[in-house]
């Protein structure tokens, strides 16, 4: 049997230069005819944000020509979602990214239009006769197609090389808040941007710039999100007469979980939080089930849901009960095996237990460690709930320097004693007097001078004379001593 062969993603940009103004004349075709500037207010101040004949963020006292209108964003959006609905005739899915672009997934639609060039081609005969001027480009990734739509010199372009992205302006990652001070660097160009390791502009520009650099390059995906949003999970029940009875209100919450339930599996997702909402005559009262897994079981889902129930207080007869799956995920499926998989078994357990733990101590109290590329070590790990979130497979981050596996939280001041003022310890105190057999190092680490508190330490390994083992550092600024972590 032949394999069949996955088609590779292809996403189309398009962009509407000025939307504003084409929005307008798009609903009063008599305003093609004359100058148009739009307004709002800015700063306390009435200025342009878009015009045929002056700068955006011009006064508008300062306009003596053409005809003045105040901006509307909010139709804005709307004609731009009535314009993605329009665009389906082309692709089945339709995104928008305020304020003026469209993203169309049209992977193997060459196959249906003969080439991509001919899809091109009919889309922008289509805009042209609506009387829309519209910019696109097509490319692997929806990053390439944004900033080739936007940057590039031509108006249509399809992208098969990462060459013609690499050459354009920084702007294009759509990275608007560090251009400034990538200018000042006179890194201007993307494939400058590229050059630079990426652990250095992780910690001067934070993650958002790496996410965007990773999107445009396929690393990580950014799928295509439907203007038609799926309908919402939603069950509710309004009871003949108000309920006050916990075992009541457990069996209403059991035929709601079913309904969801049964749902959720048509739908082939799994429910990561379901809220749940009480009316009564003394106000609403509410609580949210979070799950560490995606699932569709309505057993499961019961026990959680009452888990939270028991920790509530009733304050009055309930007249209306309302379930709603917050956030959901794909289920994952399992390939049916001649024998039983013990690891299987004891991964859906681990799963059960944190979804306990979760809802009973709080969705906060249960979290899981993220390392991140961070040189000073207190920084190097974040932490994030494990229930109640899409978890996305991100690139583990390995150190090959030996760290301890306790850290303090905080460095802890201790006394120690060197001989040379920028040399390792010979003893410390700490719980006791330890006196230094080996050391290693020093591994100096510091900061950038952009995190405000310029930190420099040099780090050693020490172990003492009975065999304990422990990472301690001298400040250089003071020339003070921190333990910072122990070894096992």
């Amino acid at each position: 049997m032949m394999k069949r062969q996955r088609l590779k993603q292809r996403a189309l940009s398009l962009w509407l230069p000025d939307w504003p103004l084409q929005r307008v004349r798009l609903e009063r075709p008599a305003l093609k005819r004359c100058e148009l500037s739009l307004y709002c207010q800015q700063h306390g101040a009435l200025r342009l944000i878009a015009s045929d004949r002056y700068a955006a963020g011009t006064p508008l006292a300062e306009v003596v020509r053409g005809k003045v209108e105040q901006h509307d964003p909010d139709a804005d959006r709307e004609t731009l979602l009535r314009l993605a609905a329009w665009c389906e005739q082309f692709s089945p899915i339709v995104g928008i990214e305020p304020p003026d672009c469209l993203h169309l997934d049209v992977t193997g639609l060459d196959l249906l239009y003969g080439s991509e060039e001919i899809l091109v081609k009919k889309i922008a005969e289509s805009f042209q006769r609506r009387g829309l001027g519209v910019r696109g480009a097509i490319a692997d990734t929806v990053g390439i197609a944004w900033g080739v739509s936007h940057y590039a010199s031509q108006p249509w372009s399809i992208v098969r090389s990462e060459a013609l992205f690499r050459s354009l302006p920084i702007e294009a990652l759509r990275v608007v808040d560090d251009v400034a001070v990538f200018s000042e660097l006179g890194v201007t160009k993307i494939n400058q941007l590229l050059a630079i390791p990426r652990t250095a502009l992780a910690s001067r520009f934070g993650s958002e710039l790496i996410k965007r650099i990773r999107q445009a390059i396929g690393e990580i995906p950014e799928p295509i999100v439907s203007h038609r949003p799926p309908p919402k999970i939603q069950v509710e029940t309004r009871c003949e007469y108000p309920v006050g009875d916990r075992c009541e209100l457990q069996s209403i919450l059991s035929g709601l979980i079913q309904r969801v339930a049964a749902e959720l599996a048509r739908r082939q997702q799994g429910a990561l939080q379901v809220r749940c909402e009480f009316q009564s005559e003394r106000g609403p009262l509410s609580f949210t089930a979070s799950l560490f897994r995606p699932t569709s079981d309505s057993a499961h889902l019961l026990e959680l849901v009452v888990m939270q129930l028991d920790r509530i207080a009733i304050v009055g007869p309930i007249d209306c009960v309302t379930m709603a799956v917050t956030s959901h995920a794909p289920l994952t499926t399992w390939q049916q095996e001649l024998f039983e998989d013990s690891r299987r078994e004891e991964s859906r357990r681990v799963g059960l237990l944190v979804d306990r733990l979760s809802n009973r101590l709080g969705r906060e109290a249960v979290v899981r460690s993220i390392p991140q590329q961070e040189a000073q070590p207190e920084l190097a790990v974040r932490y994030e709930p494990l229930a109640g979130a899409v978890r996305s497979k991100s690139k583990r981050v390995f150190s090959k320097i030996v760290r301890p596996l306790h850290l303090e939280i905080q460095p802890r001041p201790i006394k120690a004693l060197a001989v040379a003022p920028d040399g390792p310890p010979l003893q410390f105190h700490w719980h006791g007097d330890h006196v230094v057999r080996r050391a290693c190092g020093p591994e100096r680490i510091q900061t950038g001078w952009w995190r405000g508190r310029y930190v420099q330490r040099d780090y050693y390994r020490v172990e003492t004379s009975v065999g304990k083992r422990f990472w301690l550092f001298r400040e250089l600024r003071s020339g003070k001593w921190f333990l910072h972590g122990a070894y096992d």
